[in-house]
């Protein structure tokens, strides 16, 4: 199993820009596996899960790979770029989204990725996807100020879909990976 271990910091050479370093470590050697500096600042880092991973569900939150969506523009990025994580962004990328939180304008935003083709020389899947916009929500002021927001977390495991309650009816979960919780107060 490996930790991914990530920070972003300015470039202190001319260009001036944000860089994200990755690094991997063994978690059982501590061991670093890799360390790598970016050309762009991380904002989210979506799983993705590869090989084996992916066909036994027992094994569903071991993420080997990851898609890196850069801060300052519209692209995701495949980390590490090694063609089983490529293959693995591109069977998952109608599946992939994220959402943005904008506490300022009270603003939620939803993104996904736009359709990538797979390279016509190689057969090979693409190492970045363009994203975009594609929901938003705007809560009014008389609504309150966005304090907190929660999602399920992605890798999440759910053992029981269903509770049997004292009256010996049932309730099912509800269990949308689609869900964001908000919660507004006040100004």
């Amino acid at each position: 199993e490996h930790a991914l271990v990530m920070g972003t910091a300015s470039d202190a050479d001319a260009s001036g820009g944000t860089k994200t370093r990755a690094v991997v470590v063994d978690l059982y050697t501590g061991e670093i596996e890799s360390d790598v500096v970016l050309p762009f600042k991380a904002a989210h880092v979506l799983p993705l899960h590869t090989g084996a991973s992916h066909e036994h569900a027992e094994h569903a939150h071991d993420a080997s790979a990851a898609l890196l969506v850069d801060a300052a523009g519209s692209a995701a990025h495949v980390f590490p770029a090694t063609s089983e994580a490529r293959d693995a962004a591109y069977a998952d990328r109608a599946r992939i989204s994220y959402y943005t939180v904008d506490q300022e304008r009270n603003e939620l935003r939803g993104y996904g990725l736009l359709p990538a083709s797979l390279d016509k020389a190689t057969g090979e899947a693409p190492a970045s996807y363009r994203t975009t916009q594609t929901w938003s929500q705007r809560f009014p002021p008389e609504v309150g100020q966005i304090v907190g927001y929660a999602a399920k977390p992605a890798d999440e495991i759910v053992h029981s879909w269903t509770r049997v309650l004292g009256d010996r009816s049932t309730l099912f979960k509800y269990l949308s990976p689609n869900v964001v919780f908000v919660a507004t107060a006040p100004k």
